[in-house]
């Protein structure tokens, strides 16, 4: 798959990043919009895009090589992912320590079941916070 395809399946369903499958939907990578903007920082094609007729020419052209460039080009191969008996916490632990946006949910034949993202963690813990019962005044807890 092109960059330009993964690149518009993202943005149409508002996800940052996924992961990277197998014909047996084996986990092997994630890419992800850092992955992107890795790729156009080395190349310079979006920003800035002003100057000289030739230096526009050169960022689109730029744009168009990454654009066309596969998937295999730009994702971050061998990530690090937990198993669907993983606590959140250790997820959120994981996450924290490894600067990771989202991290893959393998089962136990490798397949992706599942992705936790930055969003569900935070989701996560008001959930819990709103969920805590109240303190008792008599000085007892519940």
């Amino acid at each position: 798959m092109s960059v330009d395809e993964a690149t518009t399946i993202l943005l149409s369903n508002g996800f940052s990043g996924a992961p990277v499958v197998d014909d047996f939907q084996n986990l092997i990578a994630v890419v992800s919009s850092f992955d992107f903007l890795e790729m156009e920082a080395f190349e310079g094609a979006v920003l800035p895009m002003e100057g000289s007729v030739e230096q526009v020419e050169g960022y689109v052209g730029a744009a168009k090589r990454i654009c066309a460039q596969l998937v295999a080009d730009i994702m971050s191969p061998n990530p690090l992912s937990v198993s669907p008996d993983e606590s959140m916490r250790t997820a959120a632990a994981l996450m924290s320590s490894e600067k990771l946006h989202r991290l893959p949910v393998i089962d136990a034949h490798g397949k992706v079941v599942g992705i936790i993202t930055a969003s569900d963690v935070m989701q996560d813990m008001l959930h819990l916070v709103r969920n805590l019962p109240e303190a008792r005044n008599d000085g007892v807890s519940p």
